[in-house]
């Protein structure tokens, strides 16, 4: 998450996402999700945080049922 707002540091619109959504995620197809450098930190900070939800949630289920992840 560190490398997320030190390139907002920069406030560069052009700068490398750190995380893109998955293929057919719709939900950030508007051009400004990519061009405004807000909207960007916001749609990448959601997704870097809901992916970090997910992998908890899947290895607290395994932990749970005794898989190993």
């Amino acid at each position: 998450m560190g490398q997320l707002f030190s390139g907002m540091l920069g406030a560069t619109s052009n700068a490398p996402a750190v995380v893109v959504p998955e293929h057919g995620d719709r939900r950030f197809h508007a051009e400004d999700w990519s061009s405004n450098s807000w909207y960007s930190l916001l749609k990448q900070s959601y997704l870097l945080n809901a992916r970090m939800l997910e992998d908890l949630v899947e290895r607290m289920l395994a932990r749970l049922t005794g898989r190993v992840v």
